[in-house]
């Protein structure tokens, strides 16, 4: 394996000698750009260069595949978003649906409890009505007016 920060030093190092021989010029720096540009060179062997490639090209996949798996992963992010959108809104229908029907119920037992004394009123004056006469045409004259009653209720 190389040592990329010594080569990138070299690099640097051969970079900035030949910055400092542009800008004054003279022999000196001229031989100390020379050394550390050969330097640089054995260091930068056409092995270390390939494994640097090689090393770019790896990183490149891994980058693609770590792209192509977060786009994936946002994807699922959406739909499990959008399915718990939907599913929130199928929870709403259902809660009103149910509290609906819960005063319904409470409507209808209401009026089955009406009814039921109303039943139970009935009755005991049909109970009243038999126990206290000996006239048959007493009692079916009482309970026809009971019925009439009652039916005036339900109009």
């Amino acid at each position: 394996m190389i040592d990329r920060s010594e080569l990138k030093r070299l690099a640097e190092a051969a970079e900035n000698t030949f910055a400092q021989l542009c800008e004054s010029g003279g022999d000196e720096l001229a031989e100390a750009w020379h050394k550390a540009e050969t330097e640089f060179a054995d260091a930068a062997k056409p092995a270390a260069v390939l494994e640097l490639i090689a090393e770019i090209d790896r990183l490149e996949s891994e980058a693609a595949y770590s792209a192509a798996a977060l786009q994936a992963a946002k994807g699922l992010t959406d739909q499990t978003i959008t399915a718990y959108h939907d599913l929130d809104r199928q929870h709403s229908a259902i809660r009103e649906s149910l509290i609906k029907a819960e005063t319904r119920i409470s409507i209808q037992c209401g009026e089955m409890d009406q009814l039921k004394a109303e039943n139970e009123a009935l009755r005991k004056a049909l109970t009243y009505i038999r126990d206290t006469s000996d006239d048959w045409h007493v009692c079916e004259k009482a309970a026809d007016a009971l019925i009439d009653a009652a039916m005036s209720k339900e109009r």
